[in-house]
């Protein structure tokens, strides 16, 4: 359960955007499972060692039913030194309570009209799919926030979300003090549970005509818009289609004694090889409600141990472009991201067996983030979360053990 109290619940909070209701729901879960770990085979000529994991899980929920998950797993040991590993499960994730007994309520979603303004992005035809008439068209105003209504809440009839993963890698440690692994990945969802974006809504309505989006955009009468009066897009949970995220994860180590001391390098990078939602694929891309997706982004970090009172570490933060990377930097992108590069840097030093201090700065350079513009940012014209929104950032803290 979560009491709000009469400011939260009233949605009287300057940029709360909507009432934030109490929430009361409970379910219950019953849940059988078992675990096998099988040595195939040890000590032969292309393997060191083969094992087999398996695994079984079945569960009864109260809302939704019954849904089994399962998994089957491979190591293979060459040597030592070399493994290949690989893996395939069926997982399952019911609606939290949330996602189900949420009171439906205002709110606000950023993004774009395209049918707003006096020279609209749509046809007159599409347009009247969304609920505008011939008098409203090329008359309907657009917000200065890129903000417009929407009712969200939850649904108790949600089912569960199921998923296929695969997975298949490689772990080495070729030679003394450096190891890596690297591995493919294939993720595709079904029935993912929350809400559709409303402008894909009211797109998709605009392209298609169709009742299962039609049905959900409904514009205040007189002046057509979704942002002033009565006008809102419905967008509470569902089970949406299809998700298919796939790529490739790496990941490397390196020691080495240095000057008395120890340089430790660490490098993990994920390439992206598909966003999928529904058909829309949001790598290297900022249209269609996409979140900003690059192909590749990666951390580095080095910390140098001296073995005495002091340590320094520096990380290298990548986020490759998206989109066409022509943009000036601090000029909304309108085109596109070009990549970013952050670094940060900290030192600890032990004063004694029991205090230590540490002192670092992140974003070095004081880098400002890219800017998008509201109707695709997720705060402040910018996608925070992501790109680091604060510039160059000081912090310190001193640590007492007892």
């Amino acid at each position: 359960s979560r009491t709000a109290d009469e400011v939260y619940a009233q949605g009287l909070l300057l940029g709360q955007g909507g009432p934030t209701k109490s929430l009361n729901g409970e379910y219950d879960v019953t849940e059988f499972y078992t675990e096998i770990s099988l040595p195939l085979v040890e000590d032969i000529a292309i393997a060191e060692s083969i094992a087999l994991d398996l695994g079984y899980r079945w569960s009864d929920y109260s809302t939704s039913g019954s849904e089994p998950t399962y998994k089957v797993a491979l190591d293979w040991n060459v040597t030592s030194d070399w493994k290949v590993r690989s893996s395939y499960n069926r997982a399952v994730r019911a609606a939290n309570n949330g996602e189900l007994f949420a009171s439906q309520s205002e709110g606000l979603w950023g993004g774009v009209d395209p049918c707003a303004t006096a020279t609209p992005e749509l046809s007159a035809a599409a347009c009247a799919n969304t609920g505008v008439s011939a008098s409203q068209y090329g008359n309907i105003g657009k917000s200065p926030a890129d903000q417009y209504n929407a009712l969200y809440g939850g649904n108790p009839d949600l089912s569960p979300e199921i998923a296929d993963t695969l997975t298949l890698g490689v772990v080495a440690n070729p030679f003394d003090g450096f190891n890596f692994s690297v591995d493919y990945w294939d993720i595709e969802l079904e029935g993912a549970i929350g809400n559709i974006d409303p402008e894909v809504i009211v797109r998709q309505c605009a392209a298609t005509g169709s009742a299962e989006f039609c049905d959900l955009v409904n514009r205040t009468p007189g002046n057509g818009s979704l942002w002033v009066g009565t006008g809102r897009v419905t967008a509470t949970n569902i089970n949406q289609g299809q998700l298919h995220w796939e790529g490739v994860d790496a990941s490397a180590n390196y020691d080495v004694d240095i000057a008395g001391g120890t340089l430790s390098t660490n490098f993990i990078g994920t390439y992206m090889m598909t966003k999928d939602t529904d058909g829309i694929d949001c790598i290297d891309t900022l249209e269609n409600g996409c979140f900003a997706q690059p192909e590749w982004r990666h951390v580095m970090t080095m910390n140098y141990d001296t073995g005495s009172f002091w340590r320094a570490t520096m990380k290298w933060r990548y986020y490759g472009s998206v989109g066409d990377t022509s943009m000036n930097e601090g000029v909304v992108a309108t085109d596109g991201i070009s990549s970013q590069s952050y670094i940060d840097l900290k030192g600890k030093f032990t004063i004694n067996d029991y205090t230590s201090v540490l002192i670092g700065v992140n974003n070095v350079f004081d880098k400002e983030p890219p800017l998008v513009g509201g109707a695709i940012s997720t705060n402040a014209n910018a996608v925070a979360g992501f790109y680091d929104t604060l510039g160059r950032y000081f912090h310190a803290n001193v640590s007492f053990k007892f």
